[in-house]
């Protein structure tokens, strides 16, 4: 098995090496190009059709708290839109995670 490994890496090396000096495609441009890339714009059309709002519907009025939302819709508005606020307390993009209500 470590020899497997080993030779693993060893290929490895051996390509990015070749690829560098010759002017190829890496395996991480590959792997970025047809896996991450996709992967991240079908995340980023789920999020937005999760919260899609008529965000004409709401406007800044000095709320800052979850406790003062009445959806998480709104604290999406909110945070994206007013100045001060503190929803997304360790800034992962997931606002009001211990709210109950959302």
């Amino acid at each position: 098995m470590r020899k497997f490994i080993l030779l693993t890496i060893f290929l490895y090396l051996g390509w990015e090496y070749y690829v560098t000096n010759n002017g190829g495609t890496s395996i991480t441009e590959v792997v970025n190009s047809r896996v991450i890339t996709p992967l991240k714009a079908r995340f980023n059309k789920r999020q937005q059709k999760r919260f899609s709002t008529n965000e004409s519907y709401f406007e800044c009025d000095g709320r800052q708290y979850c406790k003062q939302m009445t959806s998480i819709e709104e604290a999406y508005f909110f945070n994206r839109h007013c100045p001060n606020t503190d929803l997304d307390s360790d800034y992962d993009g997931e606002l009001c995670e211990g709210d109950p209500r959302f």
